[in-house]
């Protein structure tokens, strides 16, 4: 049994197959450097710390190069302002220093670093 609408759906096949492919993907545009993997926060130092004085953050993936690296907390986004390799009890880790505004407000913070646009893991800061 040969119909109308099968040797109508035989012409179009390809025009339908491509509609199917694109039906239900999503794509997401994401500007995260994937080869580069998420830096990891291990502390903060002094915590707490003061407003206007040096934060320092020691951990792993950071860059050497500083205007990679900007540490968000409250409404912040700070540039690095030293990158240093340090001796710790962990072993050797990256170190990155950061001035805090006089506009940070009092309070406990969750702050995260941001590495070529690559999101660490947050850890807690007490700013005085």
């Amino acid at each position: 049994m040969y119909s109308p609408l099968l040797k109508f759906a035989k012409k179009i096949s390809p025009f339908f197959l491509i509609i199917l492919l694109s039906c239900g993907s999503s794509t997401t545009s994401t500007n995260a450097d994937l080869s580069s993997p998420a830096p990891i926060l291990i502390s903060f130092s002094p915590n707490p710390v003061s407003i206007a004085s040096t934060l320092s953050i020691q951990g792993e993936g950071f860059s050497p190069l500083l205007n990679e690296n900007f540490l968000s907390i409250g409404a912040f986004l700070i540039s690095s302002s030293h990158y240093s390799v340090v001796s710790t009890a962990q072993g050797n880790l990256e170190q990155l220093d950061f001035v805090l505004p006089a506009g940070l407000s009092a309070g406990t913070y969750s702050a995260y670093l941001m590495v070529r646009e690559n999101p660490s893991n947050s850890l807690g800061v007490v700013v005085e």
